[in-house]
């Protein structure tokens, strides 16, 4: 490392591996091709990533999402829910959101500019239920993202299913991805 940056760091070790991990973090690369693989486990740094990336209300990364939704099982309609949810708890406006972000989450979990507005009043008339936050949750935002038109020229991949995600399924669906599974 150049003597300039070792005294910009004050010839700390610590500060050097932040630095990498905040860098590879920002520039959302992937674990495997960054220098933060040294220092952090593969599942804890995806999840940072992720929580950087909601705290900054940016879009979901997903050019990392084969790794993320294996790792952290965060889906983008479960990390734009979760956005949501903080944005609420803060009581920040939604013109904070960036209009990509925006309507990657109008696209995703159905709520816009006046649908935030209106579940923001219900949210702070029911602060107190903050603590049961699976019920506010189940009233508030959708269970499932919205049904939206696959394109014909979009290319689909199989993601990551786990027997607990599969149960609550019906038989024939349970079958349908049983046999998607299988042809991969």
């Amino acid at each position: 490392v150049p003597e300039s940056i070792k005294d910009q760091l004050s010839n700390s070790f610590s500060a050097w591996k932040q630095r990498v991990v905040q860098h590879a973090v920002r520039n959302q690369l992937r674990w495997s091709r960054s220098q933060a693989k040294k220092f952090l486990e593969e599942p804890y740094y995806y999840s940072e990533l992720v929580r950087a990336c909601r705290t900054a209300l940016g879009l979901y990364p997903y050019h990392l999402q084969r790794y993320i939704t294996r790792l952290c099982r965060v889906t983008p309609f479960a990390y734009y829910c979760e956005m949501l949810e903080e944005m609420w708890r803060e009581e920040k406006s939604y013109d904070v959101m960036p209009n990509f972000t925006a309507a990657d989450c109008l696209r995703l979990v159905g709520i816009g500019r006046n649908e935030y507005l209106t579940h923001a009043q219900t949210f702070k008339s029911k602060s107190w239920l903050w603590k049961k936050r699976k019920a506010l949750r189940k009233e508030i935002l959708p269970s499932e993202p919205r049904d939206f038109l696959i394109e014909p020229w979009w290319t689909v991949h199989g993601g990551i299913m786990y027997a607990d995600d599969l149960r609550p399924l019906e038989g024939d669906v349970q079958a349908t991805v049983g046999q998607l599974a299988r042809a991969r």
